[in-house]
């Protein structure tokens, strides 16, 4: 009697795993390959970057030794011609200097002024931190990740306030006009930065918000060099050698749906939906922004590149969340193309 309930229990057991596996494995794919419908909402994409800023200065030292007196406020725009700074030159002896160092990095960026008058218009500063030859915009060329880590870590001289001898330097213009954002990024998020692309860009530490254009990428010992150009400026800009930005680089309002259920049909872009009596069609997608595992496309009507209007997907519409190459290949391809 024992050996038979024993039997059955064994039979009651093999039953149970059957119909799991007939049942519940179907069940799991179908959650997994299951479909959904899409709804409005917003797609933001955001990249954070370190960056190295460039920009055109010029370092203003006296021609004689001279007495000093300060016309122009730090950070003020001066036009060329304006006085910076009052100079007298002094017959008696001047104390030595205590810039060489600085001045030593510099030679391309100095030049000498017997009355204190700024020759191109910019904005005024009266300290150096002797990278002014490094970070300029002539320098690009040879301006790698590698060289700007390098060379960005040093201490800023203030320039003295009263007096001044030969070759001391006694003030910065920082020159009006634009100024480059230079940052290295993966050969990947480069197709976001394409040449004459605009951007807003948050420095993180500030909070600030600037405008940029990009002028130039190009590929730099494994990576991508991107050159940003602005004209913006805002206050404490001028002291800042690097920094950190946060870059949105992809935003859109649309239909939301699964990066997954992207798919290729005969060259084409889509997605795989299912109709009302359940049978596969491929509807052809445009892309408005993507964050990596979403992505924000036009609802209804787009026009492709070859300024048509292609029907697309409605909110209704059942989307297959993660087809394979069978549904690709069974589903129908319509005519959409609106006249």
């Amino acid at each position: 009697m024992r050996k038979k309930a024993g039997w059955i229990a064994i039979y009651i057991i093999i039953v149970v795993l059957l119909a799991s596996v007939i049942y519940g494995v179907p069940s799991i794919v179908g959650l997994l390959r299951g479909d959904y419908i899409a709804k409005p909402g917003d797609i933001s994409k955001e990249l954070e970057v370190d960056v190295y800023l460039v920009r055109k200065e010029t370092i203003y030292a006296a021609k004689d030794s001279s007495s000093v007196k300060r016309i122009a406020k730090e950070g003020k725009l001066v036009g060329y011609g304006d006085k910076v700074v009052e100079l007298n030159k002094d017959r008696g002896n001047v104390a030595g200097s205590q810039y060489g160092d600085v001045m030593r990095d510099v030679p391309k960026s100095v030049k000498l002024t017997g009355d204190g008058k700024a020759a191109d218009a910019g904005f005024v500063m009266y300290e150096s931190d002797g990278l002014e030859d490094i970070f300029s915009p002539n320098e690009l060329p040879v301006m790698t990740e590698e060289f700007l880590k390098k060379h960005v870590k040093k201490k800023s001289q203030r320039f003295s306030k009263s007096i001044a001898r030969n070759g001391t330097p006694i003030f910065k213009i920082v020159e009006n006009g634009p100024w480059g954002i230079v940052f290295f990024i993966d050969k990947k998020d480069a197709e976001n930065f394409n040449v004459g692309r605009d951007f807003y860009l948050e420095f993180k530490s500030s909070g600030n918000i600037i405008r940029g254009k990009v002028v130039a990428s190009e590929e730099k010992s494994g990576k991508v060099r991107i050159v940003i150009q602005s004209q913006d400026y805002f206050d404490g800009l001028l002291k800042l050698r690097e920094a950190k930005l946060r870059i949105t680089v992809s935003s859109g309002r649309g239909l939301i749906i699964k990066n997954s259920s992207i798919v290729k049909k005969n060259g084409k872009t889509g997605v795989i939906v299912k109709d009302k009596v359940g049978n596969k069609v491929f509807k052809p997608i445009s892309v408005k922004a993507d964050d990596g595992v979403k992505s924000a496309v036009y609802e209804e009507i787009y026009v492709d590149n070859k300024g048509q209007f292609v029907e697309t997907l409605t909110i209704y519409d059942k989307i297959v969340k993660n087809p394979d190459k069978k549904d690709i290949r069974e589903a129908k391809e319509l005519p959409n193309n609106i006249d």
